[in-house]
């Protein structure tokens, strides 16, 4: 096969005017697939931010205690896992044998912003996670993932 076989044909358009009346031609120009098909690979999250926390999982399983500091119902999802559940203000609840890696997400019923402080680990395979209000639109977070290693990742 020739390398013309393996192009890709894209259409340029050049602009002219003859007697006030505008003509739009088309040309094409040939791009060897080499450089069509270069891709860019995002880094991983553990390459972009320090774990904010970590767990050591116990036969690839964590438990997460998820307390509310707020006066307001929050939402959370474990995702794949559970659907949204509720946790009232003031209150706490235990997410038990999450197989690792897992993302939970939540969000204030009151769409008011979240700061989540996760503990460092206090027993094994247990991740402590407060959660409590923000005043900073920087600061929001709505997400968290434990990674199989046991990396927490916030977002």
């Amino acid at each position: 096969m020739t390398m013309l076989k393996h192009c890709i044909k894209n259409n340029v358009v050049r602009f002219g005017a003859i007697g006030g009346s505008l003509l739009i031609g088309l040309t094409s120009f040939v791009m060897p697939i080499s450089l069509a098909q270069s891709a860019v690979i995002p880094p991983m999250p553990e390459e972009l931010q320090t774990p904010s926390a970590t767990v050591l999982p116990v036969n690839g399983k964590v438990n997460v205690k998820l307390t509310n500091k707020t006066n307001a119902a929050l939402t959370y999802e474990v995702i794949g896992h559970t659907n949204q559940r509720t946790l009232l203000g003031k209150s706490t609840v235990t997410l038990k044998n999450l197989p690792v890696s897992v993302a939970i997400s939540f969000r204030r019923r009151d769409k008011g912003l979240l700061t989540v402080k996760p503990q460092g680990e206090t027993t094994p395979g247990l991740l402590e996670v407060k959660l409590d209000e923000e005043t900073y639109f920087g600061n929001d977070k709505i997400a968290m993932r434990v990674e199989t290693t046991g990396d927490v990742f916030l977002n």
